[in-house]
Order: structure tokens, then sequence, then C-alpha cells
């Protein structure tokens, strides 16, 4: 019986045996030590089965992740050719459409980060509201009032650019009225923390 054993156990050093068959030994000792090896390595093949599953889980974002780089790259130099043609063409508010979807593109590449300064994000708005000026029927004017000097302060992607997209998605101007204001106010709150 201890040579079935010694038998098992060689094979799951040299990685030929991933599994153990019952071995009904007479001695009750034999019997606990062969049941015990036969969890071990069934508890090694599950730990290998996760390991393997996890390896090829992180490959699989890799690949989405470097697919996700590769698209970026394609719309930009699109809108670069877009931009010579333009150009060529004389095409002067073309081009700074062109220039304006390109800085918007830009900033959305970006969005991984969590956070960004104030003034980058108050720029994005800024060149939101060119875009949708140069894109729709009416005026849309923009105004940021600060009590202080806060463009250096850290604040999380997009969180002024989704209140102007969404003012200028969902407004109802008054009958005959084209222009749209809008006025960000931003002030620094000082929490029970500091």
């Amino acid at each position: 019986p201890i040579y079935r054993l010694m038998y098992f156990m060689e094979g799951i050093q040299n990685n030929s045996i991933s599994k153990i068959t019952e071995m009904n030994l007479p001695f009750y000792e034999m019997n606990l030590m062969s049941i015990t090896l036969k969890n071990m390595v069934e508890e090694i093949r599950n730990q290998r089965i996760h390991y393997y599953e996890e390896k090829l889980s992180r490959q699989e974002a890799q690949l989405q992740f470097m697919q996700l780089q590769l698209k970026p790259h394609f719309f930009l130099n699109c809108l670069k050719s877009l931009n010579t043609m333009a150009a060529d063409a004389g095409m002067e508010n073309m081009q700074e459409i062109i220039l304006n979807i390109s800085d918007y593109l830009r900033y959305f590449l970006r969005i991984d980060r969590k956070t960004t300064l104030l003034r980058e994000e108050i720029i994005f708005v800024e060149n939101y509201i060119k875009l949708q000026n140069l894109l729709a029927n009416r005026k849309i004017i923009c105004n940021f009032l600060m009590e202080e000097d806060l463009s250096h302060w850290e604040v999380p992607v997009l969180c002024i650019q989704t209140f102007v997209e969404n003012s200028i998605k969902y407004v109802k101007l008054p009958q005959g009225k084209t222009e749209l204001p809008i006025l960000i106010q931003i002030n620094r709150l000082i929490t029970e923390n500091g």
C-alpha cells in the first residue's frame, strides 16, 4: 500500500498524474493518508484551473485595452486628413469644427483618469460650447464665475461638461428666443474635515 502511495506522490511531483483514484487501503492511517493526498491533488488541480482562467481573463482585458487604443488613433488620423482637405479647399469653418472635434476626442481618450485639473475641464467645456455654436442653429453663451482662482484644483472628469451638455440638450427656450445663456458658478466648499 505504501508503494502505491509513493507511486501517486511521484506522479504528482512529475505532473504526470492529476487525479488520484480510490485506493481502499487496509489500514486506517494509510486510508487517511490516501484521502488527504487525493484532496490535496484535487485542490492543486482547482488552483491551477483558477490560475489559468485568471491569466486568460487578464490577457483578454489587455487585448481589449489595446483594441481601444488603436481605434482612437484611427479617428484622430481621419480628422487630421479631413482638416487638411478642408484647408486645401479654403473651408475655415469646417477646419474649426474638425479641430474642436479633435480636442473633444483627445479629452475623452484621457477619461480613464478619475480627476483632472479644473482649468482642463473648463477648457473642455469651452471647446464643447464652440462646437455646439458651430453646429447648432442657436447661440450658446457660457460664463464661469469663480470666487478665487481654483483652476489648479482636481475635480472629477466631466463634472461640469455633463451639466452643460444636459442644459443644451434639454432646455426649453421661450418662443422666438434662440440665445441660450449658461452661467456656471464654481465655489470652494469647506467640509467638516477641512
